[in-house]
């Protein structure tokens, strides 16, 4: 299989928000950016997701170095 990819999924802070009452009640994003920032089309971020094209159909497996 080959991807292609074309950038990164933008976050907002909704997650930090009570489902119920919409206080901030978590620190997600937070606990999520201290695993390190990067460069994008988009700006200096957290890379949570990213879009892609499949351009090649095929099985999907994890490539060498990944984590």
């Amino acid at each position: 299989m080959t991807i292609l990819v074309r950038g990164p999924v933008p976050r907002c802070a909704a997650i930090t928000r009570h489902a119920v009452n919409g206080d901030r009640d978590a620190q997600l994003v937070k606990e999520l950016v201290c695993r390190g920032l990067m460069e994008t089309e988009i700006g200096k971020g957290a890379c949570l997701g990213v879009y892609g094209d499949v351009v090649r159909p095929g099985r999907l497996r994890r490539a060498s170095g990944c984590c």
